[in-house]
């Protein structure tokens, strides 16, 4: 009797500790998932150039190119600008649109030179939500953008938008999986800030993170296939059924 009240709570223990672990990794598979996929998924973002060297205006060049990489897209004849110190009061004002387009200062990004700029990504699709744009010169109070959105050679979205030179205009684009846009603005220079991007990232691995914990779990509830203690005596059997009951927690230590 003694013998087998102590197998009952061997056993006992045995399911207290299967539980436990299977509640570790109920947490551990909620975890990975929700970190994998901020951090993995997919990463939308404001982009507002702000980081970026803008070079001196009044000294050099006076910009910048917004580099390939930034936000996780390429960029064709975007430069990057400080807008918050073209104003004015500065001697700015036939580029009035360049400060008056500023949302967070102090960078502003444009077309160079007024011809078409567009925007790529190197692999897979990405979505282009919404940017602040304005007509950067001051002879120009209206402007017409075009924005063309492709996939390869195939154009999905085709909008013209109208914005003016006292200040940024919210153009919402809700344009869903393409690989590349285009802005075209006749020649002319626009500013452009705050612009929202959302960029899916490569899913493998976030399967890879969402698979582990379940195939462990799978490992741990294959049955005990070590072979059957020999009939030696009671006492002996309740020891070799315990310690091939806590084998499998064995890998764990």
């Amino acid at each position: 009797m003694a013998q087998l009240a102590t197998l009952g709570r061997q056993l006992k223990q045995n399911h207290i500790e299967r539980n436990i672990m299977k509640l570790l990794f109920t947490v551990l598979s909620v975890g990975i998932g929700f970190f994998g996929t901020i951090a993995l998924g997919n990463a939308q973002g404001v982009l507002t150039f702000d980081s970026l060297p803008s070079g001196d205006y009044r000294g050099g060049p006076g910009y910048a190119a917004v580099p390939n990489g930034y936000g996780g897209l390429n960029w064709n004849n975007f430069g990057v600008v400080n807008g918050a110190e073209m104003s004015p009061s500065n001697g700015y004002a036939s580029v009035l649109g360049y400060y008056s387009g500023v949302v967070s200062p102090n960078n502003v990004a444009f077309n160079e030179y007024g011809d078409p700029a567009s925007i790529t990504v190197s692999g897979g699709l990405f979505d282009l939500d919404s940017a602040y744009l304005t007509s950067a010169i001051d002879s120009v109070p209206l402007l017409d953008i075009q924005v063309q959105g492709f996939v390869g050679a195939t154009m999905l979205y085709n909008n013209t938008y109208t914005v003016n030179n006292s200040g940024s205009t919210l153009i919402n684009f809700d344009y869903s999986g393409i690989d590349s846009v285009t802005f075209t603005s006749g020649e002319e220079q626009f500013a452009m800030d705050n612009l929202t991007v959302f960029v899916p990232e490569p899913k493998s691995l976030n399967l890879i993170l969402l698979i582990i914990p379940f195939a462990v779990m799978n490992l741990l509830r294959r049955p005990n296939k070590s072979p059957e203690p020999t009939a030696v005596g009671a006492g002996s059997s309740a020891v070799a059924v315990h310690v091939a009951s806590r084998r499998w927690l064995s890998f764990f230590r």
